[in-house]
């Protein structure tokens, strides 16, 4: 799998257009970076006007009680 392919899963999972622009961008930053990028550097690369909302693996599931 490409690091491409990863920057579109991300996008997408968040509801987020993958537009080859806005893919080119944010792969071409995580390339020039050595640490993975984060939340903050992401949206400012994507712009204010699409908002990053958390994915369903990094929302916290109800508590449960019990077993």
């Amino acid at each position: 799998m490409s690091g491409r392919s990863n920057v579109i899963f991300w996008l997408e999972s968040r509801g987020l257009p993958a537009t080859d622009e806005v893919v080119d961008r944010i792969f071409a930053a995580a390339k020039a970076s050595n640490r993975m990028l984060t939340h903050q550097k992401v949206q400012s690369i994507v712009g204010a006007d699409m908002t990053i909302k958390p994915s369903a693996h990094e929302t916290k599931p109800e508590r449960r009680h019990g077993f």
